[in-house]
């Protein structure tokens, strides 16, 4: 319905393509019915609805452009038109778009998408510089799990991919490439940002040696995982973010597997 009235106020929009007032054939006016409408609600609708008709407008330029190369058309002002529109990607779309492209879970890639574009938007120029693996371990891990409190401060993800391309170079190991991100991402010290996750990485550690059978059971199932993100969650006091804790626990159950 909203399509429809979209489509039907561009058709009419500049009168002075009609210098001899509107056509008054039928099909002009069943196309044109809908065109004199509320411009304050119908704004209103057309933005709470903004993601879906941008992807639809999308589809329907898609269309549209089908019929830039044919004869009967005479005149090509079809692609002027179509080139001059960018249509934004919807979140959806990103998330499938990311998911096919470097082969990624559709659940990774949904969640880089809800957590912010921006950060998906990372993964995809790390994926392009680095290597996917590199933005699958440094983007949906570490990144991802501080991308909230760069934002609060203000930071540019720009600032983080001399980081990874050293990372990437063998110039540094995972623990001080970890360290140096969540550095600039924070404004933590180094210092505090190592004993921190050394903290981390040694309260793990004991939990999975009291429960070993978390391991195996991991390999079956990975919501295994649960009981020991629960765990320390609830003893490290809230110092570290849930995705922190989430990425920790699978990187120290898979290296045991």
């Amino acid at each position: 319905s909203q399509m429809t009235h979209i489509a039907a106020n561009a058709f009419v929009k500049d009168e002075a393509k009609y210098p001899g007032g509107f056509p008054e054939g039928g099909s002009f006016r069943d196309f044109t019915r809908v065109a004199d409408l509320n411009e304050n609600m119908w704004t209103d609708l057309f933005l709470e609805n903004k993601d879906n008709l941008l992807a639809v407008l999308g589809d329907y330029i898609d269309e549209l452009e089908k019929y830039i190369d044919e004869p009967d058309l005479g005149i090509y002002h079809l692609k002027e038109m179509a080139d001059s529109i960018k249509i934004k990607e919807s979140p959806q779309k990103m998330a499938l778009r990311m998911s096919d492209e470097y082969g990624i879970d559709k659940k990774m890639a949904k969640q880089l998408v809800s957590t912010s574009v921006g950060l998906a938007e990372t993964f995809e120029t790390v994926a392009k510089k680095f290597g996917t693996q590199n933005a699958i371990k440094w983007v949906a891990g570490p990144v991802s799990s501080n991308w909230k409190a760069m934002e609060s401060r203000g930071g540019n993800p720009d600032d983080l991919m001399p980081i990874i391309g050293k990372f990437a170079a063998g110039e540094m190991t995972d623990t001080e490439c970890a360290i140096q991100l969540k550095c600039a991402m924070t404004g933590e010290s180094a210092e505090a940002a190592e004993e921190a996750s050394e903290g981390l990485e040694a309260l793990i550690s004991e939990y999975l040696d009291e429960n070993p059978g978390i391991v195996s059971d991991y390999a079956k199932n990975e919501k295994a995982a649960n009981k020991a993100i629960g765990f320390v969650m609830k003893r490290s006091g809230g110092k570290h973010s849930s995705a922190e804790v989430v990425e920790a626990v699978r990187k120290a159950i898979e290296s045991r597997m």
